[in-house]
């Protein structure tokens, strides 16, 4: 049997997303897009505009981790990545419950993409897994406006970005 992996998008505003994905698993996976940070609501494209059917997306989306939550049960364990050249780790998730909750540590603290040749993507890797593995896994993201329209593509004068649309 292959994995099973369902995104469902709780959240998808301006300037948040929280994704929660349910995975049935038993094949080993590594470096697979977990989240496609250009196909998130209002993400612009390289035009400023916002982007329609994936086209001319940005090189790099500056999306930061504010919480990731869930529970797993499974042989194997799973590793989030950010894409890049060397795939930066942001966490491995063992088996059970888990709450990386990286705001709590004060001021706003998010995880942000250390990667200078990125696209933004979250990538997940499952080593070692069994029949039937499991997991629910809920990721909080924080969108950086100069990436995802926070209005500027409605009234470009109210964000010093041009001339009123007539």
């Amino acid at each position: 049997m292959a994995n099973l992996i369902r995104e469902q998008r709780l959240i998808d505003t301006q300037k948040r997303s929280l994704v929660k994905y349910t995975m049935i698993l038993d094949t080993a996976v590594a470096n697979s897009t977990l989240v496609d940070v250009s196909t998130l609501l209002y993400a612009l494209n390289t035009n400023g505009y916002i982007m329609s059917s994936n086209t001319n997306p940005l090189g790099n989306y500056r999306t930061t981790i504010k919480r990731i939550f869930g529970t797993v049960k499974a042989n194997a364990y799973i590793k989030l990545q950010w894409q890049g050249a060397s795939n930066s780790e942001i966490v491995t998730i063992p088996t059970g419950t888990f709450d990386f909750d990286f705001q709590s540590m004060g001021d706003g603290a998010t995880i942000s993409n250390p990667e200078t040749s990125s696209n933004g993507d979250i990538l997940f890797t499952v080593v070692t897994p069994s029949s039937a593995d499991a997991a629910t896994i809920f990721i909080d993201l924080k969108k950086n406006n100069r990436d995802y329209d926070a209005g500027q593509t409605a009234d470009p004068v109210a964000f010093n970005r041009g001339p009123a649309a007539l």
